[in-house]
Formats: structure tokens, sequence, C-alpha cells
């Protein structure tokens, strides 16, 4: 595998830790639907580059509802999973593989021994977490911020960019999941935009009407 053209960091890092990432990145296949691992409990796959695929990164609130902070898709990479790595984040975060995924996994003693010895990939992960902090904060100020409606056209916008069509497989419970509220909220709230006719409503499935109208 070229790990040149995957990894940004490859061609700076010395012989030595190019040698760590050829010998010991692990390919994986992940199904869709399922859970990956709590950041803070046993499981600590290391640092998950997606190939192909889709990864959603979320927590619980203290309720017990779902709020996503973001989805990680092609070519992104996923530090959360690194729980050993970055063990002073005193907080939950959830993994969920949404779309059949296909990754690269740097395991967490080589993260580690990458950390100590090359300056180049220690500076671009604590880049790369300092804007993956961001995005969850922005996250968090558009829940403090925004109406509910809004965010919910938000969500289906960007999944409509995502996925590339209007007709957006999602059920009510999938977007209450994602913006931490209830079904039975986002149920009216769904009503309402369709009585605008912006969207359709069908069994699992929102249909956008018109995106323009929508944006």
């Amino acid at each position: 595998m070229n790990y040149s053209k995957i990894f940004p960091f490859f061609d700076f890092l010395s012989p030595n830790g190019k040698r760590l990432i050829e010998e010991n990145t692990i390919e994986k296949f992940y199904n869709e639907d399922i859970n990956v691992n709590n950041m803070l409990h046993d499981t600590c796959l290391g640092i998950v580059y997606i190939i192909s695929g889709q990864i959603r990164c979320y927590i619980n609130t203290e309720d017990d509802k779902e709020i996503t902070l973001f989805n990680l898709l092609d070519t992104d990479f996923c530090l959360f999973s690194a729980s050993c790595i970055f063990n002073s984040l005193e907080y939950e975060v959830f993994i969920d593989i949404k779309k059949n995924t296909r990754a690269l996994i740097i395991p967490p003693a080589t993260v580690k021994r990458l950390n100590d010895s090359e300056i180049t990939f220690l500076k671009y992960i604590n880049d790369l977490m300092g804007r993956r902090l961001s995005d969850a904060m922005w996250t968090i100020d558009q829940i403090l911020s925004k109406r509910l409606d809004e965010r919910i056209i938000d969500l289906l916008i960007n999944e409509y960019q995502i996925r590339g069509t209007n007709e957006i497989e999602i059920t009510h419970d999938e977007i209450a999941n994602h913006l931490g509220s209830s079904r039975e909220v986002i149920t009216r709230m769904l009503k309402h935009l369709a009585m605008d006719n912006l969207i359709t409503i069908k069994r699992g499935k929102v249909i956008i009407n018109d995106i323009k109208k929508l944006i």
C-alpha cells in the first residue's frame, strides 16, 4: 500500500517512522450500524483513517439523548477511537459506523512511538485534534444559538450534500439522536416543514422538495 499517497505526514517521517507505519498499520472493514467503541472504556483502537465509508461521533446527554458532534467521511482521520492516547479528555465519545467502512488503523503503541520520535507526526495529530474539537464546539454553539427547526434544516442539507440525493433515508428517531431531541418533537417539526412544502415525509425517509428553498 502506498502510504505516501494516503497519510499527509508520511513523506516527512524519518526512515524509522515510515517503517513503523508500514509494519504496523492494519486494514479493517466495518459493517454499517455497529458501535465501534466508547472512548474512555476498555477499547482503544488507535487512530483510524477512513479509506471509504462514514463514521459518526457523538456524545450522550445526562437525560440519555444523543448529540452528533460530527461525521467523518472518506480520507478523514478519527482520533476519538484512541482513548489511551488522549486520556486527558474527560468525557465519553461514542463512534458508530453509518456506512460500510474500509479503514486503516494505526495501533496505540505505534502512535505513542511516533509521538515520541516524530515531530511532524505529533504536530499533525495535535492540529487535527484542535480542528475536531473546534467542530465539536461549533455543534454546541448551534445547539445554544439556533432554533430546532433551523437545526433540522441544517441536518437535512448536510445529509443531502453527503448522500448526493434529495431522498434521504433517515428516521425521526435518527434525527432526534443527531440533534439531542425527542422523536415526538422532531415529528412535529417535520410536519411543519412539510406543510410549508419544503419536504415530503415518507416512512423511513425525508424527501427534500426543493433544495434551493430549504437553503
